[in-house]
């Protein structure tokens, strides 16, 4: 009997605590893509981007060109000739490489254009997502466009616009 007591009241208690507990969901790509700055800040990385792409097609072009000047001169050259343009070749598919990686590596330039234009905006709507939580007592806030399966949820929960209120008001 006590036994069936005790199950009886730890089945009780956990209900009540988990009721107990607030949860809300924010999706902060909503939340960014109504931001302006987040806009601007998007459209100075594409304009970085494209121009990084042209420098980067530029000196494929000129690699490209080499390797058909190589090709099309081939016989006429001597082993010395051939030695020399081979390895301006390797040199400039090097530089090809190197830009690549300095551009669009993983610790490149577009990396760091990221960090230093959408970071501040993403850390300033988790600020307002904790600011809300704090605010209202709410013990989980879930994120919807992070990969975080939400199968349901009523709408009432869905305190994205009330984030992007709080991040304007942070100007």
């Amino acid at each position: 009997m006590r036994k069936l007591l005790f199950l009886l009241a730890l089945i009780l208690g956990a209900q009540v605590y988990t009721q107990a507990q607030r949860t809300v969901y924010v999706d902060t790509k909503y939340i960014l893509d109504n931001m302006p700055e987040y806009a601007e800040a998007n459209s100075a990385l594409d304009g970085m981007t494209l121009q990084w792409k042209d420098e980067i097609a530029n000196l494929r072009a000129q690699v490209e060109e080499l390797k058909s000047e190589f090709k099309q001169n081939e016989l006429l050259l001597t082993e010395a000739q051939k030695v020399k343009k081979a390895s301006e070749i390797k040199s400039k598919e090097k530089e090809l490489f190197m830009l690549k990686d300095k551009r669009f590596g993983i610790k490149g330039d577009l990396y760091k254009k990221q960090q230093d234009l959408i970071q501040p905006l993403q850390d300033k709507v988790y600020s307002a997502i904790k600011k809300m939580a704090e605010q209202r007592d709410y013990d989980f806030v879930l994120d919807k466009s992070k990969g975080v399966s939400i199968l349901y949820a009523k709408s009432k929960y869905d305190m994205s616009d009330e984030v992007l209120r709080i991040v304007k008001n942070m100007k």
